[in-house]
Formats: C-alpha cells, structure tokens, sequence
C-alpha cells in the first residue's frame, strides 16, 4: 500500500539538546513523514492521513488539530499570522488534488 498503508505509525519527540533526555514523546495513529515546526511555543507537524497537529512544546498534549482535504507528506510552514500546508499525498481519497491548506494563527 507505500507510505500510510499496511499499520505504519510515527511520532515525535522532544529531546534537550544539551543532555539527549527524552523530555516528551508523542505517537500518531498514521505515517509521520514531515517535518516538525515550531512557533509560539507549538510545535506543527502533520501525518500522511492528511491531519495536522499543533502540541504544546511543554509536554507533547495535542492543543489543536485539524483535517486536509488529501494526505500530506511535506512540513508545515509557519509565518507571523499563518500556518501554511502543502497537502497531495495520494492516500484513500479516489481523485486526490494538490491543494494548499492555510490556517490564521493567533497574535
């Protein structure tokens, strides 16, 4: 089935960089294969199924996530006002399309 199919899971981890202690790991349900992003003390990354996830840089806790339209297999992007996704992985979607998902983030 490629990437996202057949059970695959990813995760993320915060580590100090001065020691490489583990401080916080969070598992998804589906292919992490983007890149993590932080800003404002969130950390923005998304999942092959096509969900987009802020958590806090405290403690990993999921503070917000929301669904694309397809499946993702990039990094989010982060601006002064906005979170920015290319989404166009090819997942369970009949007729997926390339689109670029935008969300306004607070001030």
């Amino acid at each position: 089935m490629g990437y996202g199919g057949g059970g695959a899971t990813g995760g993320l981890a915060a580590i100090r960089p001065a020691t490489g202690a583990v401080l916080w790991k969070h598992r998804f349900g589906d292919f992490d294969s983007g890149a993590a992003t932080v800003a404002n003390d969130v950390v923005f990354t998304s999942t092959y199924d096509g969900t987009i996830y802020g958590l806090s840089t405290a403690d990993g806790s999921v503070l917000w996530h929301a669904k694309a339209p397809t499946g993702i297999n990039s990094f989010p992007a982060v601006t002064r006002t906005m979170l920015i996704v290319g989404a166009g992985a090819r997942t369970a979607a009949k007729h997926p399309h390339d689109e670029l998902v935008a969300y306004s983030l607070p001030r």
